[in-house]
């Protein structure tokens, strides 16, 4: 079994970033959720709150499964939330 950890973070942007962060933890626990053939284990190992209630400005998961390659791949990268 592979762990990776995952580090999602709204970086020095404003608190809009911070609210994108949280969605983006919450989507991504969801699709994991959705999809128990994945086979993946996700836990939040800690988080940095925002400002404003609900947003995070930083969250670090470990993901722990095999193949995980795959999965974390389409998750890597800017994101830009429209």
């Amino acid at each position: 079994m592979e762990t990776i950890w995952l580090s999602i973070s709204a970086g020095s942007g404003p608190e809009e970033c911070a609210h994108v962060t949280a969605l983006t933890v919450k989507v991504l626990l969801e699709e994991i959720q959705s999809q128990p053939e994945l086979g993946i284990k996700a836990s939040i190992i800690e988080s940095e709150p925002g400002r404003e209630k609900g947003n995070i400005r930083s969250a670090l998961l470990a993901l722990e499964g095999r193949n995980l390659n795959a999965f974390t791949e389409s998750w890597t990268g800017s994101i830009q939330w429209i």
